[in-house]
């Protein structure tokens, strides 16, 4: 059958370098357009999400692409997204490269506009999520964090209680 062939080998060569060349555009782009964009997701999550989305629609609506293409690509991507992953959780300089990090956007009941202009966060964005936490007002919030998969996480100012700085761990400040 000719589902199952491939034609030479230098086309299996091409298909690894546009799974890695597709992978890292998506991984790259996403990291320039922010958090926002893939809310609920990390960027490797994002990433591997739209090319196996991709690369399936490919294999079953175009009929010349085939089915041992079509696992072979999803076989190079997700060992990408393996390779990926073992690298960001075993170096900082991978991690540093490849993923984001999460942005204080209130400190001690006060709006850090620039974190959140990094952020692409309105005032109003902000103020909505406060909200659904059920504050009534900002001086109630000791810290907001945007996290990395966009989502805000805030901690409620208690007076007999400081916020360990081990939570803090890798928060842009």
């Amino acid at each position: 059958m000719e589902i199952f062939t491939i034609d030479n080998w230098q086309e299996i060569g091409s298909i690894l370098i546009n799974a890695v060349l597709i992978y890292g555009s998506i991984i790259l782009l996403t990291r320039l357009a922010g958090v926002r964009v893939y809310s609920k997701m990390t960027t490797f999550d994002f990433a591997i999400t739209i090319a196996i989305g991709s690369v399936v629609a490919s294999g079953i609506l175009l009929s010349d692409v085939g089915l041992v293409r079509t696992v072979f690509t999803l076989v190079c991507l997700l060992s990408l997204q393996w390779i990926a992953s073992s690298l960001v959780s075993k170096s900082n300089y991978f991690e540093k490269l490849l993923t984001n990090k999460p942005i204080t956007l209130i400190y001690n009941g006060e709006v850090l506009h620039d974190n959140l202009r990094k952020a692409r966060l309105s005032t109003d964005e902000l103020y909505m999520e406060l909200r659904r936490t059920g504050l009534h007002s900002i001086e109630e919030v000791a810290i907001a964090i945007m996290e990395t998969t966009a989502d805000v996480s805030i901690i409620k100012k208690e007076a007999d209680k400081e916020i360990s700085p081990d939570i803090l761990q890798g928060v842009n400040r």
